[in-house]
């Protein structure tokens, strides 16, 4: 193995070879709310179903103290956005049924059609949940059941945060078709499809999933309170007060003198490693996941690159991928294909990549991985890569 060294530290490289498991990536992804014109949050849109036979809270923002009424069928409502901006409006409960047109009237008015009454079901989970129709290959014999206008979904898309978001940023309602149903949870659609043809009611399914997560990133600050094993964590997160956004321009500032005096020095920066076409001579193999310290680079600190091809998995289908490169000890920069899909700082954090699918092809994908330690043991050593369409 080749070794260079780099003030009074020992580089080495390492190539990757492992196998590429595959899962699918759906999450949160949340905005903050902008004032002026009412708008609704946006859960609530053309196709929605709204649960059946129980009070169905309908919010969103307008101005401070602007009136904001709601019609649907023969429900007439108002009430008043607060000093923040937000606003809610109880609607009764309500048989199963539909369709309805729903109106907001305020400084501006909103309409929002083909909205039923029905079962309402939040699907939520690991990979097994992430797992969709088009990656089981997997098709409706009877094209009539795929079509099912009883049957909605919304996928919610994808967000890590510290703080709580007031609202979802993308998806949208659709009914069950041949081509809506493809990029859907499988385990999710199959349940929503055997409630609505037992039930005879419309079913709305939201799809809300990550892999790998465990219950607690799921639960608030509150309902962890009730297991104080979490207190130092959730009090150390609860003292900083700040969202991604903020300790990212923390880190940024940070970054302005670290990165060209320590992190993005040494062998393969200047070199290009990322690229596909590197000379690989002088790379060894190394199983992960591992501490590379338990893989034979003893007392070593600093940068290693890992590297590992791939193939696309047979009949793919996507506009976006994510390699879960799970957790990484300390720092990481990630590439495919020579094209940056990724960086993380910290060892606690799990990295969830996605990136543009237009940048890979069905065979001979490369993945690079710049890994940095900064003291002690090192390296990609909760689990193997896994690739997510």
């Amino acid at each position: 193995m080749r070794r260079m060294i780099i003030g009074n530290e020992m580089k080495g490289m390492k190539k990757v070879r492992l196998p590429l498991f595959l899962a699918v990536g759906i999450f949160f992804l949340a905005v903050q709310p902008c004032h002026g014109k009412a708008r609704l949050h946006h859960l609530f849109g053309n196709h929605m179903v709204l649960q059946r036979d129980a009070e169905v809270p309908v919010w969103g923002w307008a101005d401070p103290g602007e009136a904001v009424r709601l019609s649907l069928g023969n429900y007439y409502l108002e009430t008043k956005a607060d000093e923040s901006g937000k606003w809610k409006i109880l609607l009764p409960p309500t048989s199963a049924g539909g369709p309805y047109t729903m109106y907001i009237e305020a400084e501006n008015s909103l309409k929002v059609e083909d909205v039923l009454f029905g079962e309402v079901w939040l699907c939520g989970g690991q990979s097994n949940m992430q797992y969709t129709l088009d990656m089981l290959g997997y098709q409706e014999a009877d094209s009539a059941r795929a079509h099912n206008a009883m049957l909605r979904m919304i996928n919610v898309a994808v967000d890590l945060d510290y703080l709580p978001k007031e609202d979802i940023k993308g998806g949208f309602w659709q009914p069950a078709s041949p081509e809506s149903i493809g990029s859907f949870s499988a385990v999710a659609y199959f349940y929503g499809q055997y409630l609505q043809e037992h039930l005879g009611v419309p079913v709305g399914l939201i799809s809300s999933n990550l892999g790998a997560t465990t219950i607690e990133t799921w639960m608030s600050v509150g309902a962890l309170s009730a297991f104080p094993q979490f207190n130092p964590i959730v009090e150390k997160i609860s003292s900083l007060n700040k969202n991604f956004a903020q300790l990212e321009q923390e880190l940024k500032e940070y970054r302005k003198t670290w990165d060209q005096e320590y992190y993005l020095k040494g062998p393969g920066i200047e070199q290009n490693w990322q690229n596909p076409d590197t000379d690989l001579s002088g790379w060894k193999d190394i199983s992960i996941p591992n501490f590379w310290e338990w893989a034979g680079l003893e007392d070593h600190d600093g940068a290693v690159w890992f590297r590992k091809a791939f193939d696309l998995p047979q009949g793919f289908k996507g506009d976006t991928f994510n390699i879960a490169l799970n957790q990484i000890d300390d720092y990481d920069i990630a590439w495919v294909n020579g094209h940056k899909i990724g960086e993380s700082f910290g060892n606690r954090n799990w990295r969830n990549y996605f990136f543009p699918a237009n940048i890979l092809k069905p065979k001979g994908n490369v993945l690079v991985v710049r890994v940095f330690d900064i003291g002690g043991v090192g390296g990609m050593y909760t689990s193997a890569f896994w690739g997510n369409p």
